[in-house]
């Protein structure tokens, strides 16, 4: 990644900054962890109800977020938006943070429990792009 990044800081010929060298390495480190990345979001997802559940959301919305670090606070309305009008407390929320920053996960990480940001910059690149999964409904049958 740092060398592709790299590239990317000056191009030769033009002396301009070129995108494509940070898109090129972010998909190299994403073809490179691919499997890890895949089990990592399989098992942050949540898949016990036929609703999306408060797991995918945080998920969702934190990749989704520009910025790299969200408070408690932020992350909890970004999840109420997406509940469509089902108000979450934080009771409900504080559970589920602790389930992604555990040992089982390791997928959030926080200073101080009111900051919360992705344990690997480049996870939270990942879900970027598979966010979409994060909000479909288990069929059933």
């Amino acid at each position: 990644m740092g060398r592709n990044a790299g590239y990317a800081a000056i191009d030769e010929d033009s002396q301009i900054m070129k995108d494509k060298y940070i898109a090129d390495a972010i998909q190299e480190v994403f073809a490179v962890n691919e499997l890890e990345y895949r089990s990592r979001l399989d098992k942050a997802k949540n898949r016990t109800s036929t609703k999306t559940t408060v797991r995918n959301y945080v998920l969702y919305a934190m990749a989704n977020s520009e910025k790299n670090t969200m408070t408690t606070q932020g992350i909890l309305s970004a999840v109420n938006d997406l509940r469509d009008g089902e108000e979450m407390r934080f009771s409900s929320l504080s559970p589920v943070l602790t389930k992604l920053k555990g040992p089982d996960l390791e997928i959030l990480t926080s200073d101080d429990r009111n900051y919360w940001h992705f344990s690997d910059p480049m996870f939270k690149a990942y879900v970027r792009e598979h966010k979409d999964e994060l909000l479909l409904k288990k069929t059933t049958g």
